[in-house]
């Protein structure tokens, strides 16, 4: 769509460049061979100067400023999403018995499904250090706040993220991975939904789609 539209401004900035150049400048043939042709010769003569005119007022007082201001904030956005993407390759990382030096974008979404297949979200969590034990589930719940927390921030720079951006942030905001986790040990089917192959293998898809979402964002 956007493609379209820069299209459609080009060629009317184009029609009413040489609007300007054949009857304003006479530099070329004028338009129109009617009797009245003095008249649409005008016209289109001063709608052109209207145009180029607004063209002009709002390159520098709009598209300028916005375009500067995007350039100095990129890298403080850049440095966020990809915090957001280690954050979600934690979540293939917590499932792992070694350290995984792997990017994001080079995790095969079979890779994660085998993992989680072989390994429960009740176990142990590759982060339980120092001490402290900790589950896959809680490791995993108690980074959706973080999640959250980082997508809000991202999103506050929304005037200066494509639409495809704003739209995978929400995307991951919205996960059913985090709706999957939300079953607590005081359910009588705790043990047994997460125990259960189809559950694993659901929890494996919805991660693989937040992989691809984060790495379509960055």
């Amino acid at each position: 769509m956007n493609k379209l539209i820069n299209f459609f401004l080009l060629l009317v900035t184009v029609i009413c460049l040489y609007t300007i150049f054949s009857v304003g400048l006479e530099v070329i043939g004028k338009i129109g061979k009617s009797d009245n042709y003095e008249n649409i010769n005008n016209v289109a003569l001063n709608l052109s100067y209207s145009y180029i005119a607004g063209l002009i007022f709002y390159f520098f007082i709009s598209y300028l400023p916005h375009t500067q201001t995007k350039k100095k904030l990129k890298p403080t956005i850049n440095s966020k999403i990809e915090y957001l993407s280690d954050l979600i390759k934690s979540f293939v990382q917590t499932f792992e018995s070694q350290e995984n030096k792997l990017s994001l974008k080079a995790i095969n979404p079979n890779y994660v499904e085998k993992l989680i297949l072989n390994k429960s979200v009740l176990e142990n969590s590759y982060y339980s250090v120092m001490g402290r034990v900790m589950t896959n589930q809680e490791f995993l719940n108690g980074h959706k706040q973080n999640i959250e927390s980082l997508i809000n921030k991202i999103l506050g720079y929304k005037e200066y993220l494509s639409s495809d951006q704003v739209l995978y942030l929400e995307e991951i905001r919205e996960s059913k991975f985090f709706h999957l986790l939300k079953v607590e040990r005081s359910n009588k089917l705790y043990y047994e939904y997460y125990d259960d192959t189809e559950t694993r293998k659901l929890i494996a898809k919805e991660l693989n789609n937040l992989i691809t979402y984060a790495n379509k964002i960055s």
